[in-house]
């Protein structure tokens, strides 16, 4: 338990480099209210054009810093304010377009002294104010290789000035932003720990964001520093030879009763013994990793019990042969391994499964046609789901040649693919294998989410059986903020007979595959096994497709989207 006079006496130096941005004096206004008290704060005014200290002449306080530069950028305006500010033991990087939660330090002060092993701790953040922008942008639990590929930790973030100083003891890099001075930080001291309340609200503007995307390269940044735990579950008999190459690599194999986290992936041995597996895969959300080496199991796989596995787990074999038979019969790239290879070989094939490194990654695909304002409405929505904060690109996928609609996705960037003919999945599934993500977001322009829809519907994907999630659609226009919240027919018949009266209830599709959400690794194995099929001009097509597959569809039972395609 943590003293009371020990978190009393932690000071906090406060880092913030800002030009031009209105909001600061809010901002600053919000650290002042704090409840801890004990801290200093350093403002660099990076060339403002309106200075700093005339934005925040009201605040006359001795623990307020500013000091004003020549633009610099936001990483060397850091760097100075470590450099300027009073030492102390913890720091923060804020913003002045954020406005923090008077207990923002004295919880975070809290969590951080009670992990010693963490370099710093981050919680919860929400972009903009009032209910139409309160899209919280974090998952529910954290995995520490996320850093590997993206920041994210987000703007609500308190560190230690030793794990800082372990990590080089300076701001890296403008290009990537603070991403890799995290990632040093946790490679160097310890991963950073999660408080999962909102204590951060964020309206983004352009200085606090990097220049571009981050670039990240494989070799360097992310295979050397890949550090996993694997759960092997009791009576599991996995091949000692790959398990000897996971620990070699660095990588932790724990039993059952002696798990201090969740995984990133369960172990197999054998798919008679699978069962156990799936259900620990289901518990911890974690990818399912099978080693195969005997080919007479294959043939298990023609069995309609365990078809599903191709499409949501991640196979590995010693043997050649089996891979070759894996990837021509069923379309499944299973993990080679042999004897010699090194860390960084074993974490390249480790980078490939589903879930290990982009696990909440997804390829929001939009089935585009009519006028290019449904296309705007649908992307619209996407923009103000409370989604996790680096989805996929948008792919745009034209159902018709409609020049009208073609030019407005040019005019705004979006990669978009014509299907020129009815057969195109060959030409969808080469696009999904060039994207690293775990699902795929499937919905057709005219369709509005409910904000909340990706994490209604994510959760039920927890069950490695589950290749497929819809949710209730209804017809016609609406509250994106107010969906209908039903859970029978009954229900629904009663709440739009006042919700939308002048359009009859029995002509709502209550389940629909104009909006759902698929692994992409299931997703991919259907466009693979029906290259002929004519997809999506049928609703229950994919649905049928799905349990044909082995795996199941599920219907989330609440409305959480409307179609305003359909005629009223």
């Amino acid at each position: 338990m943590i003293s009371q006079g020990q978190q009393v006496q932690a000071r906090v130096a406060l880092l913030m480099a800002t030009r031009d941005q209105s909001t600061i004096l809010a901002a600053v206004r919000s650290l002042f209210k704090q409840t801890h008290q004990h801290f200093t704060l350093t403002v660099i005014d990076d060339g403002s054009q309106k200075a700093v200290s005339e934005r925040l002449e009201d605040i006359q306080d001795p623990r307020l810093q500013i000091l004003k530069t020549l633009p610099l950028g936001q990483i060397p305006a850091l760097n100075l304010a470590m450099q300027k500010s009073k030492p102390a033991s913890f720091y923060a990087v804020v913003y002045a377009s954020c406005f923090y939660a008077p207990n923002f330090l004295s919880v975070m002060l809290q969590r951080l002294i009670r992990t010693p092993q963490a370099s710093g701790v981050f919680c919860h953040f929400c972009q903009g104010w009032g209910r139409e922008l309160n899209a919280i942008f974090k998952e529910p639990f954290f995995d520490s290789n996320e850093l590997l590929v993206r920041d994210f930790l987000g703007p609500g973030v308190v560190f230690r000035q030793a794990a800082f100083r372990d990590a080089g003891g300076l701001f890296l890099s403008e290009k990537q932003g603070l991403l890799e001075s995290w990632q040093r930080m946790t490679q160097k001291f310890g991963p950073f720990g999660q408080h999962p309340e909102l204590l951060v609200r964020w309206i983004p503007q352009a200085y606090d964001m990097p220049p571009q995307r981050p670039s990240i390269d494989p070799e360097k940044q992310i295979y050397p520093f890949l550090k996993a735990d694997f759960l092997l579950p009791d009576n599991q008999q996995v091949d000692n030879q790959f398990i000897s190459l996971l620990s070699q690599a660095g990588h932790q194999i724990h039993a059952e009763d002696q798990l201090p986290r969740r995984p990133q992936a369960v172990l197999c041995g054998k798919i008679e013994n699978i069962a156990p597996a799936l259900q620990l895969a289901r518990i911890h959300y974690a990818p399912l990793l099978l080693t195969l080496n005997q080919p007479q199991e294959l043939d298990a796989f023609d069995a309609h019990n365990y078809r599903f596995i191709l499409g949501s787990s991640t196979l590995a074999t010693s043997r050649l042969e089996i891979a070759s038979r894996l990837s021509k019969q069923y379309n499944h790239k299973a993990l080679v391994y042999v004897d010699g290879m090194t860390p960084r070989e074993i974490n390249r094939l480790l980078s490939r499964m589903p879930l290990m490194l982009h696990r909440q990654r997804t390829v929001i695909l939009i089935r585009a046609f009519g006028p290019p304002e449904h296309l705007e409405k649908t992307i619209n929505s996407l923009n103000q789901l409370n989604r996790p904060p680096e989805m996929g690109e948008f792919l745009i996928l034209c159902m018709e040649h409609n020049p009208v609609l073609i030019k407005w996705i040019e005019e705004h960037n979006y990669t978009y693919f014509v299907a020129e003919k009815p057969n195109y999945f060959p030409e969808l599934l080469f696009l999904l294998q060039q994207i690293p993500a775990s699902f795929v977001l499937s919905i057709d322009s005219g369709v509005e989410l409910s904000n909340q829809w990706f994490y209604s519907l994510w959760p039920l994907l927890a069950n490695p059986r589950i290749g497929m999630v819809s949710g209730h659609l209804t017809a016609g226009p609406g509250s994106q903020n107010s969906p209908l919240r039903v859970q029978t027919p009954a229900q629904l018949a009663q709440f739009w007979q006042s919700y939308h009266p002048t359009h009859p209830v029995d002509l709502i599709m209550e389940l629909s595959d104009a909006a759902f959400l698929i692994r992409k690794q299931s997703f991919e194995w259907i466009l693979a096994r029906y290259p002929e099929c004519i997809p999506f001009l049928d609703e229950t097509l994919l649905s049928k497709l799905m349990v044909d597959c082995g795996y199941r569809h599920l219907l989330q039972r609440q409305t959480v989207a409307f179609n305003h395609n359909t005629l009223l």
